[in-house]
């Protein structure tokens, strides 16, 4: 595994006018407890900057992410696991009340974690021409936790699409996903992050948005979901349950 400071280089912040670009360029863009920690330090360096007005992530060219990292969860010490799932909570979090308007630019597959990640961002627009969304937890036998499954309710606008997608593990398509109002756009992939800008342009309307009010806005919207994620990673069951997943693909 490489170390913090290669895997941070895999994951930066550029300013392009009012918008912070977080590109993602770390393979399948997996979620470990370096991973997890160069995003967050990305999301700080977002904050930092008082003329950033929204934010828009990306990924390389075949994965917006793939999810929890299960082969180096399967290794590494139950400490380690723990901490890693407590960071990726707070990513999911944190995005999703990130206090300015979000976007993810989903250029290619999002399946697991990486579709939960998705789902944090307040708009998505997906590649037209390859790459799938998809929640295969019912594959993986592995349970959702309580936070997770609010996520996603609040983003699969009907009972179809929470039935498809989260119950039996449907592999979506970029105009599948727009057919079900899953995202909000979808384009060539080299169009992804121009649609995404004008998305957030929209959004913004030429105002100034006032940071603190975004994020009280969404804490109000997503009171639920930050309930249900209070003690949500302590245990010890999951795991267990995570580590032994690897050597079972």
């Amino acid at each position: 595994m490489l170390s913090q400071s290669d895997v941070n280089k895999c994951f930066s912040i550029t300013f392009e006018n009012d918008f912070a670009i977080l590109r993602m360029n770390y393979g399948e863009n997996r979620f470990n407890k370096c991973s997890c920690n160069a995003i967050l330090n990305c999301l700080d360096s977002v904050l930092r900057n008082p003329k950033a007005k929204a934010l828009i992530a990306i990924g390389n060219t075949k994965y917006f992410s793939n999810g929890l990292d299960l082969e180096w969860m399967s290794k590494a010490p139950s400490e380690d696991v723990l901490g890693a799932i407590q960071l990726y909570q707070e990513i999911l979090h944190r995005i999703s009340h990130f206090p300015m308007p979000t976007v993810a630019a989903v250029n290619g597959h999002a399946f697991a974690g990486g579709a939960l990640l998705a789902f944090a961002f307040d708009y998505r627009v997906m590649r037209r021409d390859r790459g799938w969304l998809c929640l295969p937890e019912i594959d993986l036998k592995l349970r959702f936790q309580p936070f997770m499954i609010q996520l996603a309710k609040l983003r699969l606008r009907s009972n179809k699409s929470i039935r498809e997608v989260i119950l039996f593990g449907k592999r979506l398509t970029g105009p599948q996903c727009l057919e079900a109002d899953i995202v909000d756009a979808i384009t060539e992939v080299d169009d992804l992050l121009p649609a995404s800008k004008i998305i957030a342009e929209k959004c913004i309307g030429g105002r100034t948005l006032d940071r603190d009010m975004v994020r009280v806005m969404k804490e109000d919207i997503y009171a639920d979901m930050q309930s249900k994620t209070q003690g949500a990673s302590n245990d010890e069951g999951r795991i267990k349950e995570l580590q032994s997943k690897h050597s079972k693909l």
